[in-house]
């Protein structure tokens, strides 16, 4: 079937051009008229008259095929036609392409689709002329009754198109509230546990707490997903790119899996390339999304005792850069007949496994579109009850500046230290290797613990890493020893699985501690405070966070109360001092008149909500404080409010959340 646009109501329509398929063999030509004097229709007759084909005048323009037609009286008349809505009568002259000329009289009558023309061969003016007239009648009834079924047709599809629109916005309006009606007492349940992480508590009652994160993490999740992939699914998702340090972003997103990483006692392995850049640019959340999803399907469908590898590296492709990751487990793998529909809606390989494992269904369709949505492309590979492997990548943008101490070859001084690495896991082997050797340290690796302790008796290293993990109480044992050997002289790095501050045991044998997986920019940190001779028991512990600048004030304007006591003790913690107001109202009174450094900012408030207070301030100000949204509304925080959006953070709100707004506020 052949279809063409034609213009209804001005909206363009589908219509069958079999509709004017009944004038093909009457004895007179005819011809339809777009509002674009584009040739819509032809009959047999006139085509035959003409001596041309359908195909070289169907939604040509008239000019096109008829150079210079513009300025005759039938293409004024044309449109004339179509501009009034009034019938016009006008004799044109044609030149056949045999040279012969033919004389038409040509009636104009108005359509809904522009112009319909009849086509009178005047050359023997006394010709038909009682047939034409009753052909007119007869046609001119026709086309009533079609232009009057059109005009209903048209009035149909109107209403449907706003009945789809209405549906459409009331479902975008019962997500939104849907939202924000959960997402807000999560945080206060969610930073509530947090809090409480943080006080003394003996190891049942941290247990508790750690049972009551987990849960909410969960409950969070499937929130997480069936939201997200409405938006996505909706089209309202859009980037917000900004400079990033991708090997930090790595490390922040396996921090998340650290408990449940220690549970199943799964060993997760982390290698970049030295090729890949220090900063980037890309959407830092749903980058970190991406990268959460993946490793998260990884530990939760491998076993216990098992091994993940994330990768990550730059790929070239037709003078294109790339970044890609790799996650690859050890789990239960894919069956070969269930892969194809992997990246749907809603889809797990095996009705059990929802059971078994919790979860939507809608990890990976929430992946692809993201990944889709940044220009990338996702895919695996996969065999039953050995494990898969997940890569996608996306375009790599690389930050003007690259200015990074830890990865700067122009920083970095450790002339002549040597260090040496005991530890039986090869891949971290391989990681430490990589990382001191980039830091121009020299390196040895050792799996057998006495062979280290003998190295050690003919010349003593500047450092020492000792994995954790080494069999029985290897780890302490080994520390007390080269303690002995060297009279407590020696600089030792305990690398451990476990959170540092429940430790117990290690910690009298170890000064310097830090925890998988290894983030790089910490060891380096670590290391140089020690060949700077400022290390005091350091440790890559939670609490390094809470080290600011400066003494800073904020602003909390936020409605709900429990909302705002949270969001109080947290930045009490980071030793900020805080006012807080209940509405936009009156957080826009208290910005112009005190002085604050930042202000916390709710979406959903009475009187005055958080996005008018926000472009208030922001105009009535000469130099506004950054202003930071802190809303369960995850639509509202997708869309352009037209006001400069300093960063946002999306409830529950946790500590790590508020931790990395310090850092790109610069006040950590």
């Amino acid at each position: 079937m052949v279809y063409h646009n034609l213009i209804f109501a001005d909206e363009y329509r589908m219509v069958d051009l079999e509709n004017f398929r009944f004038m093909d063999d009457l004895s007179f030509g005819v011809q339809v008229i777009s509002h674009e004097l584009r040739y819509l229709y032809l009959n047999k007759v006139l085509l035959r008259e003409i001596n041309m084909q359908e195909n070289q005048l169907l939604n040509q323009h008239m000019s096109k095929v008829f150079p210079g037609i513009e300025n005759s009286d039938i293409f004024k008349a044309i449109e004339k036609t179509i501009i009034t809505k009034m019938p016009e009568k006008v004799t044109n002259e044609f030149t056949l392409p045999n040279g012969n000329t033919t004389y038409y009289e040509l009636d104009l009558q108005p359509i809904p689709q522009g112009a319909i023309i009849f086509s009178k061969d005047i050359t023997d003016s006394s010709k038909s002329k009682i047939f034409l007239e009753k052909t007119n009648e007869r046609l001119e009834s026709e086309i009533k009754s079609r232009v009057l079924e059109l005009e209903e047709l048209n009035r149909k599809l109107k209403e449907e198109t706003k009945r789809a629109i209405e549906s459409e916005k009331s479902k975008s309006e019962f997500l939104a509230n849907m939202s924000h009606e959960i997402r807000t007492p999560m945080n206060g349940v969610v930073g509530m546990a947090e809090l409480i992480s943080l006080t003394e508590l003996t190891n049942e009652q941290r247990e508790y707490v750690r049972g009551m994160k987990l849960s909410s993490d969960l409950l969070l999740s499937i929130i997480n997903d069936i939201l997200d992939f409405s938006k996505l699914d909706s089209g309202k998702v859009s980037l917000f790119e900004e400079n990033l340090d991708i090997r930090d972003c790595i490390s922040d997103c396996l921090k998340i899996f650290e408990y449940k990483l220690a549970d199943k006692k799964i060993d997760i392995n982390c290698y970049i390339s030295n090729k890949v850049p220090g900063l980037i640019i890309t959407d830092e959340k749903r980058l970190k999304q991406l990268v959460i999803n993946l490793i998260g399907n990884a530990i939760k469908f491998s076993k216990t005792n098992g091994e993940i590898q994330l990768t990550l590296k730059t790929t070239f492709k037709e003078n294109s850069k790339f970044l890609q990751f790799s996650i690859k487990d050890n789990g239960i793998g894919i069956n070969e007949t269930k892969q194809n529909n992997l990246f749907d809606a809603f889809v797990q390989v095996d009705s059990s496994i929802t059971k078994k494992f919790e979860g939507t269904g809608l990890g990976l369709a929430i992946s692809y579109k993201i990944i889709e949505l940044m220009d990338g492309q996702i895919w695996f590979k996969s065999e039953e009850n050995i494990g898969s492997t997940f890569s996608f990548k996306i375009p790599l943008k690389e930050a003007e500046i690259q200015d990074l101490e830890y990865i700067s070859r122009e920083t970095i001084n450790f002339p002549n230290k040597d260090c040496l690495v005991i530890t039986d896991n090869r891949r971290n082997q391989i990681a430490f290797k990589n990382m001191l050797n980039y830091w121009q340290i020299k390196t040895k690796i050792y799996n057998d613990p006495k062979k280290a302790i003998d190295e050690t008796k003919n010349k003593k290293p500047d450092l020492v890493i000792i994995d954790s993990s080494l069999p029985e109480n290897s780890a302490i044992e080994l520390a007390s020893e080269l303690k002995t050997i060297h009279n407590t002289d020696i600089n030792m790095i305990l690398v451990t699985s476990q959170d540092i501050q429940n430790l117990t045991q290690p910690k009298y044998s170890f000064d310097n501690m830090i925890s998988k997986p290894i983030r790089m920019k910490s060891l380096y940190e670590l290391i140089k405070g020690i060949m700077d001779n400022k290390s005091e028991s350091k440790n890559d512990s939670n609490l390094d966070f809470f080290k600011l600048k400066n003494s800073y004030k904020a602003l909390i304007v936020e409605d709900n109360l429990l909302n705002q006591q949270f969001a109080e003790k947290i930045l009490n913690k980071f030793n900020i001092s805080t006012k807080t107001a209940e509405n936009g109202k009156v957080g826009l009174e208290l910005a112009m008149r005190e002085k604050f450094d930042f202000i916390l900012m709710d979406i959903h408030m009475p009187v005055i909500d958080g996005i008018e207070c926000t472009r208030l301030i922001q105009e009535k100000l000469k130099n506004p404080p950054p202003i930071i949204i802190m809303s369960a509304d995850v639509f509202k925080i997708s869309e352009n409010f037209k006001i400069k959006l300093d960063d946002f953070i999306l409830k529950p709100v946790r500590i790590s959340d508020i931790n990395e707004i310090f850092k790109k506020l610069k006040l950590s």
